[in-house]
């Protein structure tokens, strides 16, 4: 059994030699850049997100904006040419009303 024991240890690396322990910390190092690169693209990718949503929003309100815009002069337009028209209607019946009573005014005064 102390046999067993001692083969499991001799198999460990040396922790105490100087190559071993500066192979270690260029692995890790690396590993820690590739970790900080990736959460560095991470961020960048989430704010460009975050400038094409305000854009969008942004685009999106200026659009609203027109078509309330674009509704509120139609409908403007719509009143005022439905006035128009309710006052051609009104100066035409009076003309209309003129030219009867005129012609009564004629009649009546042919009549005479």
């Amino acid at each position: 059994m102390r046999a067993c024991v001692q083969d499991v240890f001799n198999l460990l690396p040396d922790v105490n030699l100087q190559s071993f322990v500066r192979a270690v910390n260029i692995t890790t190092n690396d590993q820690m850049l590739v970790v900080y690169v990736a959460a560095l693209i991470r961020s960048i990718i989430a704010l460009h997100n975050l400038i094409t949503n305000k854009l969008q929003n942004r685009d999106a309100e200026r659009s609203e904006a027109k078509d309330k815009d674009a509704t509120t002069t139609a409908t403007k337009k719509k009143d005022n040419s439905s006035d128009e028209k309710k006052s051609d209607a009104d100066s035409a019946k009076k003309d209309s009303d003129a030219k009867t009573s005129s012609a009564d005014s004629k009649e009546q005064s042919s009549k005479k």
